[in-house]
């Protein structure tokens, strides 16, 4: 029997879990859960059956828990929120919560249409243990005790990392870059670990995209593995075309928007007032951060003329984001919008106008 060495150990638990998280972000995640690629049929058989050998996941199942959470984010009916579960009670249970909300047969019916199956779709299915079944196995001929203590940490590895850590910590702490509805956060800026997961108040800004880095300094692993399947014909990313119009454009990045056009509003009031820039930037980029925008505009607005106009665009805008409203009338609260906006006559406001409607011209050239 084959006794290998500690470092050897090391790298390959370590590239079987990597191996694991990736096929999580890129294939469960990405590709099925959102639709934001699609595979080819070569490479989608391949994590078909990975999925099933390493993990023993239905992605089926998976995309109906998954997109049930972005439904119900945090809210009642949301399958493992920190807000109704705890942080640590989703750390430590988020597996024991996804199997629960997986066995839901009303969640796979209403959350998980729409995926591409191929015939051996229902082998899997019907055996759906057998896979880890094999693994274990395959582990224990290769290495005996050591080897089947290896597949304890592999079948457990993303139980914990996956359903506990991202569902469980990254609703409660991190940085928030956008000041979305729910309480995701991004656990750190460098999705190396868990390939691009950590990023999590991004991908909740934008679930769409195949790609959670939205600055320069944040990495995500799942996003370049995305490029290279891109890159070989493997893959195809779905959302290709830019909006046509502004408003389009805007709803379709409304946190990464609505991000900007509250860093001009900083810019602007400090220009209106003669201040430095960075003095203002130092009350409000917390609120970026943290979420707290309203909090940290309380305290510049008190006896402020400027900012109060520029509290209540900020509210109007978040209206035109959040509320629904039929087509003619948010395309016409859209136009005063941008019209009461120009008549500010702040420069920093003007130049987010313009980006903006620049964009989707450039979409259309």
């Amino acid at each position: 029997m084959f006794h290998p060495s500690l470092l050897f150990w090391v790298v390959l638990l370590l590239s079987v879990t990597q191996v694991q998280i990736l096929l999580v972000t890129v294939y469960f995640h990405r590709a099925m859960s959102h639709r934001a690629l699609e595979l080819a049929s070569p490479a989608r058989r391949v994590c078909r059956f990975l999925g099933w050998f390493l993990l023993g996941m239905n992605p089926v199942e998976f995309a109906a828990v998954h997109r049930k959470h972005h439904a119900r984010c945090d809210v009642a009916g949301d399958p493992h929120s920190p807000v109704q579960y705890g942080a640590m009670g989703v750390l430590l249970k988020g597996i024991i919560l996804y199997r629960r909300e997986a066995s839901n047969p009303d969640t796979i019916a209403q959350y998980g249409q729409g995926l591409p199956c191929a015939f051996e779709d229902a082998f899997y299915c019907r055996h759906a243990n057998l896979g880890l079944a094999v693994q274990a196995i395959v582990w224990v001929s290769l290495f005996g005790l050591p080897g089947l203590l290896a597949f304890v940490l592999v079948a457990a590895w993303i139980p914990f990392w996956a359903a506990g850590v991202v569902n469980g910590l990254g609703h409660a702490i991190g940085y928030r870059r956008y000041h979305t509805p729910d309480r995701s956060t991004n656990l750190v800026p460098f999705g190396c670990w868990l390939g691009g997961e950590e990023l999590h108040n991004n991908h909740h800004a934008d679930p769409s995209s195949a790609f959670f880095a939205h600055a320069w300094y944040e990495i995500d692993f799942g996003g370049w593995l995305v490029h290279i399947l891109t890159f070989l014909g493997l893959a195809s990313l779905r959302r290709t075309s830019p909006p046509t119009r502004p408003l389009a454009a805007l709803l379709r990045d409304r946190y990464v928007w609505l991000r900007k056009f509250r860093t001009a509003s900083a810019f602007a009031h400090a220009t209106a007032n003669g201040r430095a820039p960075i003095a203002v930037l130092r009350i409000c980029i917390p609120g970026l951060v943290l979420g707290a925008w309203n909090h940290r505009l309380r305290q510049l607005v008190t006896g402020d003329v400027i900012m109060e106009q520029l509290r209540s665009m900020d509210v109007r805008l978040c209206e035109l984001l959040h509320v629904r409203h039929p087509a003619p009338v948010l395309a016409a609260a859209f136009d005063g919008f941008c019209a009461d906006l120009r008549a500010l006559n702040a420069p920093a406001l003007n130049r987010w106008l313009t980006r903006l409607h620049g964009s989707a011209i450039a979409a259309t050239a």
